[in-house]
């Protein structure tokens, strides 16, 4: 790993599948704090790993079915782009 790999914060469920991830960007530790707290309270392991990592082992095989996260510290979804809804879980 360099100074230059992207990092990321993943969501496991206690089957060790990696069900949601939020990027570690400078600037947004604040944003981010909050997210990985919700998903602490929600009872998922966090860990910090690399970007790619995660793109190759994202998802559950487990869960029968897929629902949004919210992204937000008050629990409340937002709007988003097309494609930029970046965090997805499995309950």
């Amino acid at each position: 790993m360099s100074l230059n790999t992207p990092m990321s914060y993943a969501a496991r469920r206690s089957c060790g599948c990696i069900v949601a991830a939020v990027a570690d960007q400078i600037g947004q530790e604040k944003n981010t704090t909050k997210v990985v707290a919700i998903w602490i309270e929600q009872g998922y392991r966090v860990t910090h790993m690399e970007t790619e990592e995660i793109r190759y082992s994202f998802g559950c095989v487990h869960a029968s079915r897929q629902l949004e996260l919210p992204l937000t510290s008050n629990g409340k979804d937002e709007e988003h782009e097309p494609n930029q809804n970046p965090t997805r879980t499995i309950k």
